[in-house]
């Protein structure tokens, strides 16, 4: 037979008046972790729209844009990220 529950308790609530210190001590992290996520996705996208609209500036003969995309080119000292850049130019974007 079926049991009816007629209460209005709400199930998380339950939960989080019954967690241990670890689980909620687990919980902060996690919303740590997500708050850190976000704010890294959100670096990753301004870092993106600002090398595009480096770029795009760049490409239209901007010299100082032109002359800053070659400095960073030419700042780069780790061997896998200058090849990133090799037989590239501004112009081509190939």
């Amino acid at each position: 037979m079926a049991q009816v529950f007629k209460g209005t308790r709400d199930k998380k609530q339950g939960r989080k008046e019954n967690a241990t210190a670890d689980q909620i001590s687990a919980r902060e992290d996690l919303a740590q972790a997500r708050s850190q996520t976000r704010a890294r996705k959100l670096d990753t996208r301004r870092k993106i729209l600002l090398g595009g609209g480096l770029l795009a500036l760049a490409r239209a003969g901007d010299e100082t844009a032109t002359a800053l995309v070659h400095k960073i080119i030419n700042h780069q000292f780790r061997d896998i990220d200058q090849k990133a850049f090799e037989g590239w130019s501004v112009t081509s974007g190939e």
